[in-house]
């Protein structure tokens, strides 16, 4: 399961950190849910590879304007795109009145089916084709909710040394063990599926939070449970100075809770805009609730920002895929610089950083074979431009206004044309040709490709996919496999027209 934030601050949005959005989607699908939707949550979804054509499912925790506003949008844009699937909201009592009566007034014409669920308030569950999601009530100054997600059991691994010693080809014979069926061998041997298929294996299981101010609500659930998403509004000496009473957690609260349950990983989110990111230190600081949470919980912790995305794989481990260079710990003096030049570069091992706005050119460059680092958050030049001086990178960018706070790095500015034309644009000016080899990175991460065995991937890909391919190549990082496909030869395609 990958996961997306698209917003990560708490009430109203901050020069960093937009209102509260989370994507949800499954590795091996295209379809997506969405948790909460703040306002400006489509604009966020622009700086990522999701869409709202396969946006499936939103899920609304409560009815605090920071997760609502953005609905009306969202539901019109995915009217634009052409989108003719259904989309299902889940929310609590209001969220119905509430959509209708956005769109009505705004003379919205959709022409999908919008089916609206009111969770009842004692909480609700829901079963979907691969998970159960269920809402469990929390504390807060409003109905609220948080979403259990239990993923449905899995088939059993088959046992692919077991099938070579019957004398089972790997190909159709395979895939109908896999889907139950028997096989009939040459020697007339009838081989039943439970012979070689071990027992069905559980799920995975995640938790995503709303507003709330007692985790402890949640004791029962974070049993068996993987990753806890919750929110982190304040800081015990930031709500303690406030004379108000406030319905949000605070880091020590929430990482108390998650130690008491075995937790292993954590992510917080839903920052005050008090929390500064670019503080060093202070009460302030987004630090001191990575301080008070880390004092009170030792597994893997994470603290959201926007476009941060993160892996929860089948073994309940989750890694981080952008990760940032600038930890929460440790801010970096500026250093003095002096401007480069082509010549300091070495060309035969030659590295891009390339800014927002870029995706699509970053993702052909890595087809290509270069190793491209990419942001997706515009607010991120700062951290291009260290990573970039770190690393000896050349950065690309389509603004020349950049060019005047990117003078620690080698900046060469793109022409408004054809992606096509700016990569043979590339090609030729820097001499590039022969210097990568194509198809050998992870057009989403980076991450070299490395090969793997058919026969460790057949519980992973469609049965067709298994069935007609023999070669195989994943990516380590985000789990990724890549297979000689109809997108195979587009790639080629594209590399044979540079």
């Amino acid at each position: 399961m990958k996961l997306t934030f698209l917003g990560t601050s708490a009430g109203s949005p901050t020069r960093t950190r937009n209102v509260t959005g989370l994507a949800l989607r499954r590795i091996q699908s295209s379809y997506w849910s969405l948790f909460d939707c703040g306002e400006s949550t489509q604009h966020q979804i622009h700086y990522t590879s999701l869409t709202l054509y396969r946006l499936k499912r939103i899920f609304i925790t409560h009815l605090h304007g920071d997760h609502i506003y953005g609905l009306a949008g969202i539901i019109n844009s995915r009217n634009m795109e052409g989108s003719e699937s259904p989309l299902a909201i889940y929310g609590p009592k209001g969220i119905n009145e509430y959509v209708r009566t956005c769109l009505r007034i705004s003379e919205s014409h959709i022409t999908f089916d919008i089916n609206i669920h009111e969770i009842k308030e004692q909480g609700e569950s829901f079963s979907f084709e691969e998970e159960t999601v269920t809402a469990v009530p929390l504390s807060h100054n409003v109905t609220c909710f948080a979403y259990v997600i239990e993923e449905k059991q899995r088939e059993g691994k088959l046992d692919i040394e077991k099938a070579k010693a019957f004398g089972i080809p790997v190909g159709p014979e395979l895939s109908k063990l896999k889907r139950g069926e028997s096989v009939t061998l040459e020697n007339g041997r009838v081989i039943k599926a439970c012979e070689l298929i071990g027992p069905k294996r559980k799920g995975r299981k995640l938790i995503i939070s709303g507003d709330n101010d007692q985790p402890e609500l949640l004791l029962e659930h974070l049993i068996g449970c993987q990753l806890w998403v919750h929110e982190a509004t304040y800081t015990e000496q930031v709500k303690n100075s406030i004379p108000v009473e406030l319905k949000h957690s605070t880091a020590k609260s929430v990482a108390s809770v998650a130690r008491a349950t075995h937790l292993k990983n954590l992510i917080l989110t839903h920052f005050s805009v008090r929390f500064r990111d670019n503080d060093r230190d202070g009460t302030n600081s987004i630090n001191a609730i990575y301080s008070e949470a880390r004092d009170n919980f030792r597994e893997n912790l994470f603290l959201a920002k926007d476009f941060d995305e993160f892996i929860l794989d089948f073994d309940g481990t989750v890694s981080q895929l952008n990760i940032d260079e600038v930890s929460y710990m440790k801010i970096e003096e500026k250093e003095e610089y002096t401007t480069p030049k082509l010549s300091d570069y070495d060309l035969e091992q030659v590295k891009f950083a390339l800014e927002s706005g870029l995706g699509k050119l970053a993702k052909n460059m890595r087809i290509l074979g270069f190793d491209v680092i990419y942001s997706n958050n515009p607010y991120d030049i700062e951290k291009i431009m260290k990573r970039a001086k770190k690393e000896e990178r050349i950065i690309l960018t389509r603004n020349r206004k950049l060019l005047k706070d990117l003078r620690e790095n080698l900046v060469i500015t793109l022409k408004d044309c054809p992606m096509n034309e700016q990569i043979k644009y590339l090609v030729n000016e820097l001499g590039l040709s022969g210097k990568a080899i194509p198809l050998s990175r992870c057009i989403e991460c980076n991450t070299i490709l490395t090969k793997i065995s058919k026969e460790s991937i057949e519980n992973q890909v469609p049965e067709k996919v298994y069935s007609l391919n023999d070669h195989f190549s994943t990516c380590l990082n985000c789990h990724k496999i890549y297979w000689r496909g109809s997108h195979y030869h587009r790639m080629h395609d594209f590399i044979s027209k540079l």
